[in-house]
C-alpha cells in the first residue's frame, strides 16, 4: 500500500513513519484510508485472531514546516490529536494543535489533582429513560461530569479520553459505578422495576477485577443485578468484539445487561448485530435529529429497519437524542423499546431527578 517512493520508518514500540516526497494532503489522506480500511477488519496470526486500530497524523514539509525535525514535530502532535479524540482516526497538522496540546497538559494535570483529592469537582448526573408506549418512567442514566474552576466549562467527551490516557479512568470508573448503584438501590424502592444505565470505558472492562468489582457491588447494596446495564460505544465492539466477548459472557451469566451505545456511527453496524452480545442497543442522535425530514429519508427508514431486525433477534431499542416533540412522535410510531433525550429530560442531579419523579 505505501508509495513505491516513499520511505518508512519504525519507531519505540507500535509507532512508524511514512515519509513521500512529493505527496499532496489530499494523498496522505488517501494512503491513511487505504491502510485504515486494510486494518480495521479482522486478521489471524497463528490460529489467532485479532483487530488493529490504526491512528495517524499527518504533516506537510513547505507548509507546516520547513525542516525535518520540524515535520516530526508536527506529525506528532497530529498524532497525539487523533489519539486524543478516541483513535483509530487521522488528523492533519494545524497550528492550533500545539496550543491545544499545551492546553490538554494543563487540563491533564488539574484531572490528576481532582482525582487524587478525593474526586474533587466530579459528579454524577442522571437522564431519565421512559417507555415508549405510555412515556412512564423506565430508568435512567449515569453521566460523569467535572467542574473546576481553574479551567472552562469542560464536558465529558474531552476530559473521558484524558482520564483513559493518563491511567485514571480505572479509579473515576469505579468511583461513577459506586454512586450509581447506590442511587439504584435507593430508587428501586420507590420504582421497583427501576434500570440504571451506567457507561463504562473499554479500558476499565479488560481490567481483570472489573467483573469482580460490579458483583462486589451488588452484594454491598444488596441489589438485584437485572436492574444494571453496562453501556459501551459502537465502535468498541466493531474493532475489538474478540477481547470482549469473554467479560461479556461473565456479565451477563450474573444477569448484567450490555447496551451498543452511539449504534449506528460504526463501519458495519447492521452486519455485526447477528454476532454481537448486547441485550439492548441505542441508537444515535445523528439518525434522531433528520428523522422527519424528506431529504434524509433514509435516517427514518433505517431506524425502522434496525428496530425491527433487533427485535427479530431479541434485542431491546431504545432511542437517543430526542429533543422535539415531532421526533418523540415519529419513534414512538415505530415501537422503540425506550426512549432518552431533552424532550423527556436534560440529565439532572439525584436531587432534582426525585423532585420530578418521585410523586409522579
Amino acid at each position: 500500500m505505501i508509495p513505491h517512493k516513499a520511505e518508512t520508518f519504525r519507531f519505540d514500540g507500535d509507532e512508524g513513519a511514512v515519509f513521500c516526497p512529493g505527496a499532496t494532503l489530499e494523498d496522505m489522506n488517501s494512503l491513511y484510508s487505504k491502510i485504515h480500511i486494510y486494518a480495521n477488519k479482522e486478521h489471524e496470526i497463528d490460529g489467532i485472531s485479532y483487530y488493529c486500530t490504526i491512528s495517524a497524523g499527518i504533516a506537510m514539509l513547505g507548509t507546516d514546516t520547513d525542516n525535518y525535525l520540524g515535520l516530526l514535530k508536527c506529525a506528532m502532535s497530529a498524532l497525539e490529536a487523533s489519539k486524543k479524540k478516541g483513535k483509530n482516526m487521522c488528523t492533519a497538522f494545524t497550528p492550533g494543535l500545539l496550543q491545544s496540546n499545551l492546553h490538554i497538559m494543563e487540563l491533564t494535570n488539574e484531572l490528576q489533582r481532582c482525582v487524587m483529592n478525593g474526586m474533587d469537582g466530579f459528579s454524577v448526573v442522571y437522564q431519565p429513560l421512559v417507555k415508549s408506549d405510555e412515556l412512564g418512567l423506565k430508568g435512567a442514566e449515569a453521566l460523569l461530569r467535572w467542574y473546576s474552576p481553574k479551567m472552562e466549562k469542560v464536558g465529558p467527551a474531552e476530559f473521558i479520553p484524558l482520564l483513559e490516557s493518563n491511567g485514571n479512568i480505572e479509579t473515576v470508573g469505579k468511583w461513577v459505578l459506586d454512586k450509581a448503584f447506590c442511587t439504584c438501590k435507593k430508587w428501586i424502592d420507590r420504582w421497583p422495576d427501576f434500570v440504571m444505565n451506567i457507561n463504562v470505558s473499554y479500558v476499565q472492562i479488560i481490567e481483570d477485577d472489573f467483573v469482580s468489582y460490579v458483583e462486589e457491588l451488588l452484594k454491598k447494596y444488596d441489589l438485584p443485578a437485572r436492574h444494571i446495564v453496562l453501556e459501551m460505544t459502537e465502535r468498541y465492539f466493531v474493532t475489538d468484539m474478540p477481547t470482549l466477548k469473554a467479560t461479556f459472557q461473565r456479565l451477563q451469566d450474573i444477569d448484567i445487561c450490555i447496551a451498543m451505545d452511539d449504534f449506528g456511527t460504526g463501519y458495519s453496524s447492521l452486519g455485526m448485530l447477528s454476532q454481537t452480545l448486547a441485550d439492548i442497543v441505542k441508537i444515535d442522535r445523528m439518525f434522531i435529529s433528520l428523522i422527519n425530514d424528506k431529504e434524509h429519508f433514509f435516517n427514518r427508514s433505517f431506524i425502522q429497519a434496525v428496530i425491527s431486525l433487533c427485535h427479530s433477534i431479541g434485542i431491546s431499542v431504545c432511542v437517543e437524542g430526542v429533543e422535539y416533540e415531532d421526533e418523540l412522535d415519529t419513534v414512538r410510531s415505530m415501537s422503540a423499546d425506550s426512549i432518552q433525550g431533552y424532550y423527556i429530560s436534560k440529565p439532572v442531579t439525584p436531587e432534582e431527578f426525585e423532585e420530578k419523579y418521585w410523586n409522579s
